[in-house]
């Protein structure tokens, strides 16, 4: 599966097919309307939808789109990060807002992620920040209000003490958001993981 296109499995992922014509949506984040069944394709090319099981798309949103997410609480919201700030849409992107809220890290904003518990708070990474002098860093921000104000993290999580043999004693770290069933917000490295202060 080294060929840039979408594919699909319909029995649980036990098997996949490969889409045909589906280059231009491929490398992307994916997200499937748990009610309608409606996919979503967002990369630097823009945010596309499908209505019919990805047999054709259309472009909802032309931006260059580093992340996106969707959560089950809201099903018909979704949230995309551009340098730009945050594109926001209720219709399951029908129409988009643009927010880009104080202290927004536009350099990278990649791999947001929103609490189901409380959509107000949300978490992203500012990947590659070679403007530190790091080109592994991953440097964290955190909303509480919606994405109108944000506070980068304390410390930058490749900068904790972590041991890889390939690289030496110091080594960056891959840095993970994940979610976990209690809608908090976790960020999970190759050897360190932190916890966020809110749901």
């Amino acid at each position: 599966m080294n060929d840039p296109s979408l594919y699909k499995s319909t029995d649980g992922g036990v098997t996949w097919t490969q889409l045909p014509d589906t280059a231009e949506y491929a490398n992307s984040y994916l997200a499937v309307h748990k009610e309608k069944g409606w996919l979503l394709s967002a990369n630097t090319n823009g945010i596309f939808r499908s209505k019919d099981g990805a047999a054709t798309f259309e472009k909802v949103l032309d931006k260059v789109i580093f992340s996106m997410d969707t959560i089950r609480t809201q099903p018909n919201m979704v949230w995309a990060t551009a340098c730009e700030g945050i594109y926001i849409s209720e219709d399951y992107g029908d129409t988009w807002t643009c927010l880009k809220g104080e202290n927004y890290p536009d350099f990278h904003p990649d791999r947001i992620r929103v609490s189901p518990v409380n959509p107000n708070h949300m978490v992203l990474e500012d990947d590659y920040t070679t403007k530190e002098g790091n080109p592994y860093g991953h440097i964290h921000a955190f909303s509480r209000d919606g994405g109108k104000t944000w506070q980068s993290s304390r410390k930058n999580v490749c900068d904790l003490p972590n041991f890889s043999p390939w690289r030496g004693n110091m080594s960056w770290c891959e840095s993970k958001i994940i979610r976990c069933v209690d809608g908090r917000l976790r960020m999970l490295g190759t050897r360190s993981m932190a916890r966020t202060s809110f749901s």
